[in-house]
């Protein structure tokens, strides 16, 4: 039996190989990294899970999930120290949001949370290419990723527990809808 986390990682392969070799995504990883091209990418990151956020906050609460560690707001942050500016209300993809179902959150936050898992590898890089990154008042965001990541394996065992055919399906939505708010946001 298929479980809704294999089955969330086999309907969103495409989708997340597409979000991660994005360009925006990628340079935070190499040498030569400038601050604008960092805040180019925190931005849209920021748009990004700004408007996820909104749409998690109105969906059904599942109790058994670990504590939801909001992003945008600490990226709004983290812009603030570093250049003054925030991401705008206007910046939103247009996209509807999904269907508000318990199913539909699970998605989202397989895919908000799913984002912390890379934190560990990229923010070391980033201090590197932009030493003032490692200063704490600059890196709001990556802090709360990191604490997001140490909720990622209680997330995966409520994951990989049987749960029914409409609810994989209502989840598998929520992520792909995620995904495309993300590779929007890039754009």
């Amino acid at each position: 039996m298929t479980t809704l986390r294999q089955y969330l990682q086999q309907g969103t392969a495409r989708a997340h190989q597409q979000l991660d070799s994005r360009p925006e995504l990628k340079r935070l990883l190499r040498p030569g990294l400038g601050m604008d091209a960092y805040l180019e990418s925190l931005q849209a990151l920021g748009h990004a899970f700004g408007q996820a956020e909104e749409v998690l906050a109105e969906q059904p609460p599942m109790p058994e999930l670990p504590p939801y560690q909001p992003r945008a707001a600490a990226i709004n942050r983290d812009l603030q120290v570093l250049d003054g500016q925030i991401p705008g209300a206007g910046a939103r993809t247009g996209l509807l949001p999904p269907t508000r179902t318990t199913g539909t959150g699970l998605g989202i936050r397989y895919v908000l949370d799913g984002s912390s898992q890379g934190s560990g590898f990229i923010y070391p890089k980033l201090c590197r290419h932009l030493p003032e990154l490692g200063a704490p008042e600059c890196s709001h965001y990556w802090q709360v990723q990191q604490t997001a990541g140490r909720y990622w394996p209680e997330l995966c065992a409520l994951l990989n527990q049987p749960h029914p055919d409409n609810l994989c399906e209502q989840a598998l939505e929520g992520a792909l809808w995620t995904f495309t708010v993300f590779e929007r946001a890039f754009r």
